[in-house]
């Protein structure tokens, strides 16, 4: 087992102690790192660096890891592993010419998202009450699907060519200040 695989493996079992929330956010980056890591050569070819002449990989965080998300810790520390994750396997892949990075997404008003939060115009009271003072403090917290795909498609892009193992914020300056 290389050292990234068992860095995940271990992180998976310490996480298996949580919570549902925790294995959606985290288990399907690892499961991915389990079915590709037997040798460098396969992870490369499937995500198609050595034939292509290069490739990328976008992992999906959350602001939630750069700032940390009381009571949601387990979230949290999930989130933070998909980030710790993406600069390990760019480092180990960047000799195949496969560029690694995440992008970490504040409120996106997924179907998911609206169902259980509403949105800051209308949220769901129970749920989150503390949306509307959020958006007033960080107007550009709140995004769509598309602002994502915007930022994912740049990152795999040539213009973005020079970028690896970087954890991109589009939280609207929520992790920041």
């Amino acid at each position: 087992m290389g050292t990234v695989q068992a860095a995940a493996y271990q992180a998976l079992q310490l996480l298996k102690a949580g919570d549902e929330v925790c294995l959606f956010a985290f288990a399907g980056d690892v499961e991915m790192l389990e079915e590709l890591t037997p040798n460098r050569q396969r992870v490369a070819n499937r995500i198609g660096g050595i034939h292509a002449g290069g490739g990328t990989v976008i992992n999906m965080s959350s602001g939630a890891a750069l700032r940390g998300a009381s009571p949601a810790h387990i979230y949290s520390a999930a989130k933070g592993g998909i980030l710790a994750l993406t600069r390990a396997l760019a480092g180990t892949y960047a000799r195949d010419s496969v560029r690694v990075n995440a992008i970490c997404a504040g409120r996106i008003l997924t179907e998911r998202i609206l169902a259980r939060y509403g949105t800051p115009d209308d949220p769901k009271p129970a749920e989150d009450q503390q949306a509307d003072a959020r958006v007033k403090e960080y107007p550009f917290w709140v995004g769509t699907p598309g602002d994502i795909a915007n930022i994912a498609l740049f990152l795999a892009s040539d213009e973005s060519r020079m970028i690896t193992g970087a954890t991109i914020p589009a939280d609207g300056g929520r992790s920041a200040y």
